[in-house]
């Protein structure tokens, strides 16, 4: 799992863990994480986005197990990690205009104030953060 980063604006590491939920990487799991989120964050809307996005993305290309997601939040920050047992780094794709998917990253990068990827030798976790609503 990555270790929190600090927060240049507060000093202080990127917010208290608030949640954690461990669930089958199925495809059921973007919806039960964007109903998840919900109970933490009254304005969730490109937080659920973009947590269903990096969900979708470790139920389709990580192995058929088990996703653990965690939400941390500072007075500047939140933040969401979403850790699969995939060895794969996440890379983009140029999507056509007819693709059903391979947008993912592009809206990371637009939406999210920051995000990353990391491997280890248990997994891969992709996380995100945005500014408090």
């Amino acid at each position: 799992m990555t270790a929190p980063m600090p927060d240049e604006e507060d000093g202080c590491l990127s917010g208290e863990e608030v949640g954690r939920l461990d669930l089958r990487a199925d495809a059921r799991a973007p919806r039960l994480v964007r109903r998840w989120l919900r109970s933490f964050v009254d304005d969730a809307g490109t937080l659920e986005l973009l947590a269903s996005e990096v969900v979708t993305n470790s139920v389709l290309h990580g192995p058929d197990a088990v996703i653990s997601v965690v939400l941390r939040r500072s007075t500047k920050t939140i933040r969401f990690e979403c850790t699969d047992q995939g060895q794969g780094t996440p890379t983009g794709r140029n999507a056509a205009e007819t693709d059903e998917d391979g947008r993912g990253l592009l809206l990371l990068s637009a939406l999210a104030r920051t995000w990353s990827a990391e491997t280890t030798m248990t997994g891969t976790t992709v996380w995100f953060e945005l500014a408090p609503s």
